[in-house]
């Protein structure tokens, strides 16, 4: 009976150690580490900016979207077809929906819009609020005598040499009229990747490649094991978030730092740096040219927009001062120069719009991390997508 009793108060204490250790975390998670945060769907919460809306069921909804990322050998992945859920919704190509429940109808033009994360639409409340969702809806509203559709060709994480060649590959079962790329954060990440991790640190990859959150690199085979599944509702707690915030903090004093430190007395040369963003450009532009080649082969008309980001707002609100993003004072630096440097040599290439500015007036939150943003955000991007298209081409808007 002794035993028994044993037993049982060992038990007790175990389950109340980790309701105890729960509740610290879900406190120190509030109030303590709160808006310094990185986590993306964390930061949604703080922003609020989703205040209104069924946040839970939304990011479980993106979770699983992204947890089920399928392989692609030329792509690097793709998003998985026919995905239904409340908030994302894919069609049997993996294309995000828009206005449409489906793809399949008629229309007298086709727009295909090319991109990362953003175009695809993480941070919109749904699949109408993403930047193609809201310009199909601008077309709609304002373009009575003609039928348009807009097709959501966003893959996150997506470079425009990636987009590209999922431009070739869809050009096989869909026409364009216009194709849209909506670039340069994807181009500038990967780029600032190779110049900190490959050329300094003698990383074959990116620490952020290696990491679980990075699910999709596994085989469904792994996906679908209970130990996959029981880590996936492992990560819902407050013990998880605190123990990978504290985890990641380690990592970055006792590794990055170090390594970044190394680099700062390196000051990584300034020419080792313009040569890279000298490749990110040219090939940037090279592809311009591809594109525009299929454009003549294939009948459709290309646009290359700069993207703005967190760090191209002239005025924050007092919420996205609190992005730690900010922090990352090196890359910051890294991307304005690209910014830079990508917009004197881009400029007058055909069809090359920088919209990197479209926020500078706008001091309300728009983002919630460096570069993704809420509806308001996509909106704003939408009308001026809208506005060239529109004042360069008579056969959008028939009168």
């Amino acid at each position: 009976m002794t035993k028994i009793k044993y037993i049982l108060f060992f038990f007790l204490s175990v389950v109340l150690f980790i309701a105890i250790f729960e509740f610290i975390s879900a406190i120190t998670m509030k109030f303590v580490i709160g808006k310094r945060t990185r986590d993306y769907q964390e930061r949604m919460v703080i922003s609020d900016l989703y205040k209104d809306m069924d946040l839970e069921t939304y990011q479980q909804d993106y979770a699983f979207f992204h947890s089920n990322l399928l392989y692609d050998p030329y792509r690097g992945f793709k998003n998985q077809p026919n995905f239904k859920s409340t908030f994302v919704n894919t069609d049997k190509y993996g294309r995000r929906l828009s206005s449409y429940k489906s793809m399949d109808h008629k229309a007298d033009l086709v727009i295909g819009m090319f991109g990362g994360s953003t175009m695809f639409g993480v941070g919109a409340e749904g699949d109408e609020d993403t930047i193609p969702g809201k310009l199909q809806k601008l077309i709609n509203n304002n373009c009575k005598t003609n039928s348009v559709k807009i097709i959501n060709n966003g893959v996150g994480s997506s470079n425009q040499t990636q987009s590209m060649i999922w431009l070739i590959e869809s050009l096989g079962f869909q026409k364009y009229d216009y194709v849209i790329f909506y670039d340069f954060v994807n181009e500038t990440f990967h780029a600032y990747d190779e110049l900190f991790y490959t050329s300094f640190l003698d990383h074959e990859l990116p620490p952020r490649f290696l990491t679980y959150q990075y699910g999709f690199y596994l085989p469904p085979r792994y996906k679908k094991a209970k130990v996959f599944r029981f880590t996936k509702q492992f990560q819902k707690t407050n013990t998880y978030k605190f123990s990978k915030t504290i985890y990641y903090k380690l990592i970055n004093i006792l590794s990055i730092q170090k390594e970044q430190k190394k680099i700062n007395k390196k000051e990584i040369k300034y020419d080792r740096t313009k040569a890279k963003i000298k490749r990110l450009i040219r090939n940037y532009a090279e592809n311009m040219r591809v594109i525009n080649s299929l454009g003549k082969d294939y009948g459709f008309v290309a646009y290359f927009i700069m993207q703005p980001t967190l760090f191209t707002k002239k005025n924050l609100s007092s919420n996205e001062k609190t992005i730690p993003h900010l922090n990352d004072k090196h890359y910051i630096n890294f991307e304005k120069l690209v910014y830079k440097e990508s917009k004197n040599f881009l400029r007058y290439k055909k069809n090359f719009k920088n919209i990197s500015n479209i926020f500078d007036n706008e001091k309300s939150t728009i983002y919630f991390d460096d570069h993704h943003m809420s509806s308001k955000g996509n909106l704003l991007v939408a009308k001026k997508i809208f506005q060239f298209l529109v004042s360069e081409n008579e056969n959008i808007c028939k009168d």
